[in-house]
């Protein structure tokens, strides 16, 4: 009965940003999160994959991770370093190599 307190409150705050979660409430979050989504995309086409239905899978992972992050004791712009470092280390990937490799 507790993880469905639990999951109940992740869902329901998806635009609350402040406060801090746990680990048990951002891993059952998290895991009631994949389990839909990849349900949803195993019963439907590709094509029906709307931006609406995107966001309620990621919104509520979004709030939830920011406020793991904020009981972890690190500030939330951490999570946009979480995200977008991918892309900001992508350009550096497709440097050539510094040095030469083969002997």
């Amino acid at each position: 009965m507790r993880i469905l307190r639990v999951l109940k409150k992740g869902i329901f705050s998806t635009f609350s940003y402040e406060g801090r979660d746990t680990r048990l409430e951002y891993g059952v979050v998290f895991i009631f999160q994949c389990l839909w989504y990849f349900g949803w995309l195993r019963l439907s086409s590709a094509e029906d994959t709307s931006i609406i239905l995107l966001l309620c899978f990621i919104l509520p992972l979004l709030a939830s991770a920011v406020r793991r992050i904020n009981d972890a004791g690190y500030s939330r712009f951490v999570i946009i370093l979480l995200v977008f470092f991918p892309y900001i280390l992508f350009p550096f990937l497709l440097l050539p190599a510094s040095v030469n490799t083969s002997k």
